[in-house]
């Protein structure tokens, strides 16, 4: 909805026994409330490995564009357990973001939808990612 920051959505996870990755925080992923945006989050499966050009590339055949950081951290507080499919990684190719060091900018964020271990983590941009892995992308 735009109105809630970040401390929220993390204690909203922290409450569903949803683990969310340490560098998640609201000083390096800061939200600021906001007029609702009239978007929708759309998962894509590639069917095979690629890389995070190719996930661009794919989601651009879809009609879909890149999610922020934002959406990515909304999506992950509205169905966070109970975002359900078939491959355990859903990939959010964010916008790029500085961290509390340099390095934290090639990283992104993902769901990880598996049963025992389920999360929001981050993972390292500009790898090659599996074809266990699906793609979130933004239709306006």
């Amino acid at each position: 909805d735009g109105k809630t920051t970040t401390n929220e959505i993390l204690k909203t996870l922290e409450e569903r026994k949803f683990p969310v990755d340490k560098r998640i925080t609201p000083l390096s992923f800061p939200l600021v409330p906001h007029d609702p945006e009239n978007c929708e989050v759309e998962i894509i499966d590639p069917g095979c490995a690629f890389t995070e050009d190719e996930g661009f590339q794919y989601l651009t055949a879809a009609g879909l564009h890149r999610p922020s950081y934002e959406l990515t951290l909304r999506f992950a507080e509205q169905y966070g357990r109970g975002v359900k499919g078939k491959k355990p990684f859903i990939l959010f190719l964010h916008d790029r973001w500085q961290g509390l060091c340099p390095e934290h900018e090639h990283l992104i964020m993902l769901i990880e939808r598996d049963l025992v271990l389920p999360g929001l983590r981050m993972f390292k941009r500009n790898v090659s990612f599996g074809k266990n892995c699906v793609l979130a992308g933004v239709r306006l």
